[in-house]
């Protein structure tokens, strides 16, 4: 959507997310084994179930091109997740994945009603 010179768009969830990897030396859960820390932490578009395995969710790769272009349209970026630290991740995740670094400012509000307006 577009107007007075804003594009809005949405992520749908957890379009990207850590890339689960295999760990090497990993010999079982123990005291000392942890922290398990992937070196290093690698992100991925969301993935969904397909035959015997996994593929990239055809939905989230469409939306991020399209969050991707408006990136590239945009002098900087309003964030208007969820409150909360797991909107922020989504809007993190997606902006590190589209490796912009436009600047950004955060819309931090909980509810949308008029009366809380």
């Amino acid at each position: 959507m577009t107007g007075n010179g804003y594009f809005v768009t949405w992520a749908f969830g957890h379009l990207i997310g850590l890339e689960c990897q295999k760990i090497t030396g990993f010999r079982g859960l123990t005291k000392a084994a942890l922290p398990i820390l992937p070196n290093p932490f690698l992100l991925t578009v969301r993935k969904v179930k397909k035959d015997k395995g996994y593929t990239a969710d055809t939905g989230a790769l469409k939306q991020l091109k399209v969050i991707e272009q408006l990136f590239k349209q945009s002098c900087s970026i309003i964030v208007a997740t969820d409150a909360g630290r797991e909107g922020e991740l989504i809007f993190r995740y997606i902006y590190e994945y589209l490796k912009c670094n436009k600047p950004f400012e955060r819309l931090w509000i909980s509810s949308l009603t008029e009366k809380s307006h």
